[in-house]
């Protein structure tokens, strides 16, 4: 089962759920980070093609809509990951039975096994042909993501943030960009974050470098090194066993003999 948002149902969403929409393309250069100036980290830069571009965007007013499609195309305007926004948050909000026994949104339709799940569909197949690759200009974005990302081989670049962004959201970029700069124990420059609960109940604004110790002690169990941990631990294991098996089997020979 599909579902399709028409036009008019997602420029009212749209505006209800403050979508911002693009004006035109960012012309002014932007200065070369530090690490992309610096030769050191050439090898690790990444080479996905089809770069999105830098777009000026503006909150999106129904009453703007000719505004909006005499700069963008229609079929431009919202982006997959906006539509399938409002498709979620039509489907999260309306109510399918009796709304004082909280029987609304699909999340509670497949807790109640009525539906096995939901999910929005991918654009296109991941796989592309040589030839496809030999012109990146013709890959999708799924296809961009899965050749330069989504990849063992990729495990040494950069993340291509801004197709991650284009693709997957503003949400999911962030994600993999917080996961790509760890600044817990940044003491010099703290990040200020925002309280766990209301401050009319107590909570206040804390420090992310309050979490460094924590950060530290589970880095004795949690880096890289584990994995090659488990594989020596498997294989001795393994080893042990055999060696034992070999030198129990005499004394169990002469055992059965006597």
């Amino acid at each position: 089962l599909k579902v399709h948002v028409p036009w008019e149902v997602l420029c009212s969403y749209a505006e209800e759920l403050k979508l911002r929409v693009p004006l035109g393309v960012q012309k002014t250069e932007t200065r070369a980070s530090f690490y992309e100036r610096c030769a050191l980290f050439k090898p690790f830069q990444h080479n996905a093609p089809n770069e999105p571009p830098r777009l000026i965007t503006c909150q999106f007013r129904l009453a703007n809509l000719t505004t909006y499609l005499g700069r963008t195309a229609k079929n431009d305007l919202f982006t997959t990951t906006q539509r399938h926004q409002v498709a979620y948050h039509i489907l999260a909000s309306t109510c399918y039975g009796d709304f004082e026994m909280g029987q609304i949104g699909i999340d509670r339709m497949i807790e109640e096994s009525i539906y096995a799940t939901a999910y929005p569909v991918n654009e296109g197949p991941y796989e592309s042909t040589a030839a496809e690759r030999k012109n990146p200009a013709a890959l999708s974005r799924r296809q961009v993501l899965y050749h330069h990302w989504a990849r063992w081989s990729c495990w040494t670049k950069f993340q291509p943030l801004d197709h991650i962004r284009e693709y997957y959201g503003e949400s999911i970029a962030l994600y993999f960009a917080w996961l790509g700069r760890r600044e817990v124990c940044n003491h010099r420059n703290p990040i200020r974050m925002c309280p766990f609960c209301d401050e009319n109940l107590g909570c206040d604004y804390w420090y992310l470098h309050n979490l460094c110790v924590f950060r530290q002690v589970s880095y004795l169990f949690d880096h890289e090194g584990t994995v090659f941990f488990s594989v020596f631990m498997v294989t001795w294991g393994e080893f042990s066993t055999e060696k034992s098996v070999i030198a129990c089997f005499p004394m169990f020979y002469l055992a059965t003999t006597t």
